[in-house]
């Protein structure tokens, strides 16, 4: 299955990113968008709010029952990753897609040469 048109002048992100300089605050955002989400066409990285998608700075009191088992299990994967275990081989044994960790590990979950790193140290809220 082909991926789809990333917008209606670019068929691919490659060749909008290509196509002049990127160095606009809003090309920025593009770009930092189509990072966590590579599969979205350029109208749906336009209308996302990386703020609905990133549950990492949220208060654990304000967290509903789920969202808190998630960020139990979110923090169990950074803490796997700290030691050196890959994102894929990590998301395949508890069931999980990356837009998951995107959504709980936010801006401590990043792609750095092709790969996903995460930070040495975070701020995440943990049970009060």
């Amino acid at each position: 299955m082909s991926r789809p048109r990333f917008s209606k002048d670019y068929r691919t992100y490659g060749e909008w990113l290509k196509a002049q300089p990127r160095d606009t605050k809003y090309a920025k955002e593009i770009i930092r968008k189509h990072k966590f989400f590579p599969d979205k066409s350029l109208s749906q990285l336009r209308n996302l709010k990386i703020g609905d998608f990133d549950l990492s700075q949220t208060a654990w009191k304000t967290l509903s029952a789920q969202d808190k088992r998630d960020r139990n299990l979110s923090l169990q994967i950074l803490r796997e990753m700290r030691k050196g275990e890959n994102l894929s081989s990590i998301l395949e044994k508890i069931g999980k897609r990356t837009e998951f960790a995107v959504k709980h590990l936010g801006k401590n979950l990043h792609k750095s040469e092709g790969t996903w790193k995460v930070t040495k140290t975070d701020t995440i809220q943990l049970k009060c």
